[in-house]
């Protein structure tokens, strides 16, 4: 089974500062079978103030980018600008399919 094309997105804007900088980061896992590569060269600024979303297939990564971000995976090269600490009021949240076992109708009120 071939693994889902991920492309990298670069995003930058002059006007407003960088709240999050994801810089070359890439992840492999060592699998049975050898070297899997989930994110591979993956460069994203992202200035304050922006909602910023990251949709693509099942498998290209995203979740693994988002448990980088948030400290639960380590990357296997590059960095990534977050400040992490615990907060009452964060100003960055990141969310992995977060009304996914929602109904619809709960789900509409939420979104």
């Amino acid at each position: 089974m071939q693994k889902p094309q991920a492309q990298t997105v670069m995003t930058k804007s002059a006007d407003l500062p960088v709240k999050i900088r994801i810089q070359n980061l890439s992840k492999v896992f060592e699998t049975r079978r050898g070297q899997f590569v989930a994110l591979d060269n993956v460069c994203i600024d992202i200035p304050d103030g922006c909602f910023y979303m990251i949709v693509g297939p099942s498998g290209c990564g995203k979740t693994t980018l988002l448990e980088i971000m948030g400290g639960l995976e380590m990357p296997s090269s590059g960095s990534v600008a977050i400040a992490q600490a615990f907060a009452n009021d964060p100003d960055i949240l990141l969310m992995d399919e977060p009304f996914s076992a929602l109904d619809e109708q709960n789900k509409l009120l939420l979104q």
